[in-house]
């Protein structure tokens, strides 16, 4: 289908494209129809992967995607803590509560959820909803990055690049942000210098 969409446009009928995107909407419209039948059933079934699918993409309103994602974390879905978690951080579906914001990311971060881990250090970073903590930051970048994940592995070379959290090691800035290199983040390939200078490595 896209194929056929992209040689229409190449060819340039204004008519056929608009009569192919009708179509291909309509079609997209159908798919997203049999994909919400599928995930509520699953979700009806007890399937916390259907109950948070369901409730994340293909709910009516915010307080219906919070009910499904409750009954996805009462099984511990790692993905369902951190989506219920901003749900309470943005006061989306229920109200605004820091408190069990923090609660539902810490414990998906000690279950190795590494988007809650990821969450978590950058709430001790910014002092959301908890009180600016670079020691603690440090300690959930440090997780997700020895998980092999690329935004911990960088956020955690900037740490050690700043001495936040941690004494300033340029080695070990660089160590880190040498790992993320590898999965393709290369944000830490120029670091900005207190005397306004790039630094490559």
């Amino acid at each position: 289908m896209d194929i056929i969409i992209t040689f229409i446009i190449i060819i340039g009928s204004p008519v056929a494209i608009v009569v192919l995107l009708q179509l291909y909407c309509k079609i997209e419209a159908k798919i997203r129809d049999r994909a919400k039948r599928k995930y509520r059933k699953l979700a009806e079934q007890g399937n916390s992967a259907g109950q948070f699918m369901f409730g994340m993409y293909y709910c009516d309103n915010m307080v219906e995607t919070v009910e499904w994602l409750r009954k996805a974390v009462e099984q511990e879905h790692g993905k369902a803590y951190v989506a219920l978690a901003r749900c309470y951080g943005e006061g989306k579906g229920v109200e605004k509560d820091k408190v069990e914001m923090i609660k539902l990311l810490r414990e998906a971060a000690e279950h190795c959820v590494v988007e809650a881990q990821l969450e978590l250090a950058l709430c001790y970073r910014q002092g959301y909803g908890v009180e600016i903590d670079y020691v603690e930051m440090v300690k959930w970048y440090r997780e997700a990055a020895e998980w092999g994940n690329a935004d911990g592995q960088y956020h955690l070379g900037e740490c050690y690049y700043w001495g936040k959290g941690v004494p300033r090691d340029k080695t070990q800035a660089r160590k880190w942000w040498n790992n993320a290199k590898k999965q393709g983040d290369t944000r830490g390939r120029f670091t900005w210098r207190t005397d306004g200078m790039y630094e490559s490595f």
